[in-house]
């Protein structure tokens, strides 16, 4: 038998127990029906029981028709109840072993197992449930059992990244405090909060006039206006709290180790994350940094994966970050660890057309002025005040965004891919690295073609996962259709050019 060859082998026992647990989660709302509506008389307990056997005689089955092995260099799955299904992966196209646990599995030393290739956007295999043993012996065989780096939570950020093929980093919980304090991170779960509140009517309760009555204050414009000022305090501080307890519940304990060519990270408090990102199947690289990292000389770095949708389902907090915040010194080795070649001090930055600060002007005040005129329109008892007062300080502010936006938005075209720099309070650089370009498209509104310009829009597999691909307008319609007929000439040399897309 060769070392590369594993004996038959079954699921974790415990997966009986946690395909019971998924299946019951699907009628939890029937049984919560049944339970309030039923008399005391009546043994729903026992209806319950009825439908739970069927489940259990099923999912038994299926564990015991669920085996694995590898042999001749494939790993061969055999699975199916009514109709048998035996699916044969070479070892040599499988990209990731990644694994999920709550924490029941992490009670039980188990975890979910995805077996995934670059060229499909599910997983080649789920395998619920192993024990972490053979989920490390399943990735032992399958990588050759390269060793793995250690990990020294002493160093933290504070190592330098290696100049050999294997390092590791952990982010220290004061570094992911950072990253929490971004108030868009928790408006959107207040919204969903304010919105289940207005339903509740908890706002009627807890008005302003029912605050003032508590505190046994009468009511006045002082009075409403601290009222108010007070409000606003208490929601911004709910945004921030809400924020960094969502950060540190997706992101604890975040490990980012790199070897055998390939990254894995690793995360999550109550649900343990662990994702394997090959160097062959990153497409896209995205270096954020809002105003605060901006200040404290920190950046996020994001990667954008060929394949693998079933990374999407490990969740957000994993399959997309490369480091969640980083110290700036060390941005340029963790690209270069990324693509040797990646250098962004050398990149020579070229603005947009000649014109388009003018238009982006004009596209603002025409933004303003649409959004200002609605009040006036829905609520004219004083809509016109609102158009007043508001319009030239939101027009103001505008125009003020639109030229700031203006001057830092800048593209390059470079040897190891195409990039983009844009944002005024979140400044992001996307690059679309050489060879993995899928579609090129320029688009041009008579407006452009008025000023000669055009929009180029360049797309890598999966293209927009991180939030931003590359997307540039206003540029000169001659460089855009150079850049664009270069790319395509780059990947007909190197013979990529199937099932590339030219518009």
């Amino acid at each position: 038998m060769s070392e590369r060859d594993l004996k038959e082998q079954r699921l974790h026992p415990s997966s009986l127990l946690f395909s019971l647990l998924r299946h019951l989660r699907q009628f939890i709302w029937p049984l919560a029906l049944m339970f309030f509506l039923s008399k005391k008389s009546e043994s729903w307990e026992v209806y319950a029981v009825y439908a739970v056997i069927p489940l259990m005689i099923f999912e038994s089955w299926r564990y015991f028709n669920l085996r694995y092995l590898i042999a001749d260099g494939e790993l061969v799955v055999h699975e199916g109840v009514i109709f048998k299904n035996v699916r044969h992966v070479p070892l040599e196209r499988i990209q990731s072993i990644d694994s999920t646990q709550n924490f029941l599995h992490r009670m039980l030393h188990v975890a979910e197992v995805r077996v995934e290739t670059a060229g499909n956007t599910e997983p080649e295999a789920k395998l619920r449930v192993l024990s972490i043993s053979a989920r490390d012996r399943l990735r032992e065989i399958v990588f050759d059992g390269t060793p793995k780096p250690s990990i020294d939570p002493a160093r933290g950020q504070n190592a330098n990244v290696p100049a050999g093929d294997s390092f590791a980093f952990h982010l220290p919980a004061t570094e992911l405090a950072l990253l929490g304090l971004n108030p868009f991170r928790g408006l959107a779960i207040l919204g969903v909060g304010v919105g289940i509140g207005g339903q509740l009517g908890l706002f009627e309760m807890i008005s302003p006039a029912s605050i003032l009555s508590a505190l046994g204050l009468g009511a006045g414009v002082l009075q409403n206006f601290f009222i108010g000022v007070a409000s606003v305090f208490a929601v911004g501080v709910a945004i921030l709290f809400i924020s960094l307890v969502s950060t540190f519940i997706g992101l604890h304990d975040f490990t980012l180790e790199r070897s055998r060519g390939e990254f894995r990270t690793q995360c999550g408090l109550l649900t343990r994350h662990t994702t394997t990102i090959p160097l062959g199947r990153v497409q896209f690289v995205s270096i954020k940094s809002n105003l605060l990292l901006r200040l404290l000389k920190r950046s996020s770095i994001q990667i954008e994966t060929a394949g693998g949708k079933g990374e999407a389902k490990s969740g957000n907090h994993t399959q997309r970050w490369l480091m969640p915040v980083v110290e700036n010194g060390l941005v340029p080795g963790l690209l270069r660890s990324i693509d040797p070649n990646i250098n962004l001090e050398s990149v020579a930055w070229q603005g947009l057309g000649p014109k388009a600060g003018r238009r982006r002007l004009f596209r603002a005040i025409r933004e303003c002025l649409l959004i200002a005129i609605l009040p006036a329109i829905f609520y004219s008892s004083w809509g016109a005040q609102v158009l007043a007062i508001g319009l030239p300080i939101l027009v103001l502010i505008a125009l003020t965004h639109a030229h700031k936006q203006h001057q830092v938005t800048a593209w390059a075209s470079e040897p190891f891919g195409v990039l983009m720099r844009t944002g005024v309070l979140t400044r992001t650089i996307g690059v679309a690295l050489s060879g993995r370009v899928q579609s090129v498209s320029i688009s041009s509104s008579p407006f452009d073609r008025r000023y000669q310009m055009a929009s180029l829009s360049i797309d890598t597999a999966g293209a927009g996962k991180v939030g931003h691909k590359i997307n540039v307008e206003y540029m000169q319609r001659d460089l855009a259709e150079s850049l664009r007929d270069h790319l395509l000439f780059d990947l007909e040399a190197k013979g990529l050019s199937d099932g590339l897309v030219r518009t």
